[in-house]
């Protein structure tokens, strides 16, 4: 018999790998895609940074653009997306930064009301009060709303903030009708180009107009639901008793202002202890106590729950201890008064919360990133709040810090060591949190604030366990107790911990140079920074340390360029010009002022203090002073008395103070700054900067053009094509507009003359500028 053939056939058919790159090139492109595939869980990440960037986009404009113009390109999109191959991450990441801009102009739209362009004469108003604050300079902060004038119908935002320096009635409430004498004022312009712009702040706060009482508040009656205070109102009275039976000085301060947000009460030498050791934000509701009141609630919770073996086998511990917590976190932020920051801080806090409950890790990425997209989508305009900025950095920096280091950290708590479980762990993570904290933070502080603290590691090393393990958890414990009336020895134990703390911060300020300001970075830099955080942070394989090649341009690019010659207020009242040292000194206006400080520090300064008498030559009717060019053709400075003047390289400037001056003023000087109320102007040759036009512009900074620019300035008006950059906008300092020959004004011209560059925060156009004329 013949045997038969066996075929044999694959029972599965295996593809046959890849062939390797052989190519530089293949290699270089199969390692990016495979990096490209790695990183598909992180491009969840960069969705709130795409947002922003369209949010940020928006908030740059000089003027307020069309509203078809983002419908316009949100049809675009759309039809490529329908009719091309354009699909999936490519489409969406090229829509976001549309949808932030989108979003930021419907906010502001939905904001918008009636503003105040000029000062309003003091007369009477009766409206509703909507907010009461006690300021922590003295006296209070009202917010009111359906205002109306007796006899009178001016048109008038829907809601002023005015300041009232005596003392008010203790049954004024929110919802009380009261009626008042007071000064209205259109909302504040920053105080100097590129500074931080308080009138927006405002505007997306729903206030149109800002002033103060010159009488005192009379109550006209509160509505009936308003006749007892809410039981938030009434739970924070109590616990501002119970401390104050308990505490007292500045002790007592700190603690109102950890337990219900009121900060009054803190001396100003105590707040500038705390703002020199780097620890001003313990002070303020923010990430850190929503985190420690979290921890504390959710393993109270849970560690009570087991001692039950009943409830700990029928329910579900993390989850309940997790809900218990938000409603923990919700209640603290009613207590503390709904502060921004400490709203947020509460979004992130009940976001973790919720990924416990859903069984997802609580700290991560995702997590930040969600609640990002939330704030950012409910307010677009807190893409420019310097809070959001810095608790999203510290955030960033502290999960990427947590997700890189947490497989060490489990190696060292499964040692048999003690202290690498315990204490040993716990300071290395207050230490290493600290470090990375400061180090996300600290080039928006200097692009804020204009300040380093030196010792804030130091500080914070002391003060951070403190709060964490003494202060708050006394605080929280005190809160609970204070139904049973058994509050007083958790206070106490609160009230010792503060001592520690402040005496902590006192001696860490005491050192020299604890605080040192420094000037802000330049634009680039400040953008490569940040470009580079983002990179090196929100990517998880190693194409995050392409983030580090950023670091050297804006190494390169850091010098924010040389300091303005002269600086006007927007009254032309406080007045600062460069001396040949080249720091600013101040010629005019109180030197504790606000202006004059943020002057100083944005110039890397500690004062603008000195000799101004030195320069300046004054009588009954002005003031007098003259700029002198350097050596080699270099910048301006104020030329001493003694020096005697130079027509042709100086430039004199005149501060008029009485109509009776003009006619020497204009004579004598190249610029001439009219400190009262005018409408006359010198000739076309002299640059007249009066009260209408510094009140339009707001304060300006000016840098005098050199021999050398002079020179080149008339050769191109020979050939009939110059066109000079006239104004550098507020909302961009990098942008400028170029206003033609052809179609400058009278000051225009002049200014092209004698003036290398005008900085002033005037941006025309958009709705929170004042638009109603009286």
């Amino acid at each position: 018999m013949a045997q038969a053939a066996v075929l044999k056939l694959p029972l599965q058919s295996q593809p046959e790998p890849p062939a390797a790159p052989t190519s530089l090139r293949a290699k270089l492109k199969a390692s990016l895609n495979l990096l490209i595939d790695q990183e598909r869980t992180a491009f969840l990440h960069w969705v709130p940074v795409a947002l922003g960037l369209g949010m940020a986009a928006y908030f740059a404009l000089p003027v307020e653009p069309p509203l078809v113009v983002i419908v316009l390109a949100l049809a675009c999109l759309s039809g490529c997306a329908l009719f091309s191959h354009l699909r999936g991450p490519l489409l969406i990441a090229a829509m976001l930064p549309f949808i932030g801009f989108a979003a930021a102009q419907m906010q502001t739209r939905a904001k918008t009301q009636p503003l105040l362009a000029a000062q309003q004469q003091a007369r009477t108003y009766i409206a509703t009060v909507a907010k009461i604050e006690r300021r922590v300079e003295g006296g209070w902060r009202l917010v009111l709303e359906d205002i109306g004038a007796p006899g009178e119908t001016p048109r008038l935002p829907s809601a002023a903030r005015i300041t009232v320096r005596t003392d008010i009635p203790d049954t004024l409430q929110v919802g009380t009708r009261i009626r008042t004498r007071a000064v209205l004022m259109p909302l504040p312009k920053p105080v100097r180009p590129g500074g931080y712009d308080f009138g927006r702040a405002l505007f997306f706060k729903g206030i149109g107009a800002t002033g103060f009482a010159v009488a005192d508040i009379t109550a006209l009656g509160t509505p009936a639901l308003e006749d007892k205070p809410s039981l938030i109102e009434q739970a924070r009275n109590k616990v501002r008793e119970e401390v104050s039976a308990v505490l007292e000085g500045d002790t007592r301060g700190v603690a109102l202002a950890l337990l219900t947000g009121d900060r009054a009460g803190i001396s100003a030498q105590t707040r500038d202890a705390y703002r020199q050791a780097g620890l001003a934000h313990l002070l303020a509701i923010s990430g850190l106590h929503m985190a420690l009141i979290a921890g504390a609630v959710f393993f109270a919770v849970r560690r009570g729950l087991t001692l039950w073996p009943r409830l700990a086998l029928a329910l579900p511990l993390k989850g309940c201890a997790a809900g218990a917590t938000i409603v923990a976190l919700l209640a603290y932020l009613a207590l503390v008064g709904a502060p921004v920051s400490a709203q947020r801080a509460t979004i992130m806090a009940s976001a973790a919360m919720l990924a416990i409950m859903v069984g997802r890790d609580a700290i991560s990425m995702r997590t930040a990133a969600l609640a990002a997209i939330a704030l950012l989508l409910l307010a677009p305009h807190s893409v420019l709040d310097i809070g959001f900025q810095m608790s999203f950095a510290a955030v960033i920096a502290l999960i990427a810090g947590y997700e890189a280091f947490a497989p060490k950290a489990a190696a060292l708590r499964a040692s048999s060591h003690w202290i690498m479980k315990g204490p040993g762990l716990y300071m290395f993570g207050v230490f290493s949190s600290t470090i990375l904290a400061e180090l996300a933070i600290t080039p928006l502080t200097i692009y804020h604030f204009n300040e380093i603290t030196l010792y804030g590691l130091a500080g914070n090393a002391l003060a951070v366990p403190l709060t964490g393990f003494v202060i708050m958890p006394a605080g929280i414990l005190g809160i609970v107790l204070l139904p049973f009336g058994l509050s007083e020895p958790a206070f106490w134990v609160m009230g010792q911990g503060i001592d520690l703390m402040t005496l902590a911060a006192t001696d860490v300020a005491s050192q020299p140079h604890a605080l040192l300001p420094v000037r802000r970075l330049s634009g680039i830099s400040h953008a490569c920074l940040l470009a580079g955080f983002l990179w090196l942070c929100l990517w998880r394989s190693r194409l995050r340390f392409i983030g580090l090649c950023l670091l050297l341009p804006a190494a390169l690019f850091a010098y924010p360029g040389p300091k303005p010659d002269l600086i006007l207020s927007d009254t032309g009242k406080a007045i600062a010009a460069k001396t040949s040292s080249g720091d600013l000194l101040l010629l005019a206006g109180r030197s504790s002022s606000f202006a004059s400080d943020v002057w100083a520090r944005s110039l890397g300064q500690n004062d603008l203090s000195g000799d101004e008498d030195m320069y300046l030559r004054c009588d009954k009717i002005g003031c007098f002073t003259t700029f002198q060019q350097g050596m080699q053709q270099r910048g301006f400075s104020l030329q001493a008395l003694e020096a005697g003047p130079d027509a042709h390289q100086g430039i004199a400037i005149d501060f008029l103070k009485h109509p009776s001056g003009w006619q020497d003023a204009c004579q004598k000087a190249h610029i001439v700054v009219v400190q009262f109320a005018s409408k006359r102007r010198c000739s076309r040759s002299v640059l007249t900067l009066d009260q209408a036009w510094l009140k339009q512009n707001g304060p300006v900074e000016l840098t005098f053009a050199t021999s050398a620019e002079m020179a080149e300035r008339q050769a191109n008006d020979a050939l009939n094509t110059f066109a000079w950059p006239i104004v550098e906008t507020q909302s961009n300092p990098l942008k400028t507009t170029q206003v033609p020959k052809t179609s400058t004004t009278n000051t225009d011209k002049t200014l092209r003359r004698i003036v290398a560059s005008v900085k002033t925060v005037s941006h025309s156009g958009r709705p929170w500028q004042p638009i109603l004329e009286r």
